[in-house]
């Protein structure tokens, strides 16, 4: 995977990659914010928001075929 990733140009690894990267930082920013002040059940939100948000942005080509699938 890292081979892979090496040989692309940037602007097309943030085109397949920067959306999930954002996110993902915007769910640290989250975590790390309601830790300083201790509100653990909304940090654990945003770690489970994260995980999901990864597991189906693996599978947003198949997901994407099948949405438009759907409304043909």
């Amino acid at each position: 995977m890292a081979a892979t990733i090496e040989r692309r140009p940037i602007n097309i690894f943030i085109e397949d990659w920067g959306a999930l990267i954002l996110l993902l930082i915007f769910c640290a920013i989250g975590v790390i914010k309601n830790l300083r002040v201790n509100d653990f059940g909304h940090a654990k939100s945003y770690i489970i928001t994260g995980l999901v948000i990864m597991g189906l942005y693996m599978f947003r080509f198949q997901i994407g075929d099948l949405l438009i699938g759907l409304f043909q």
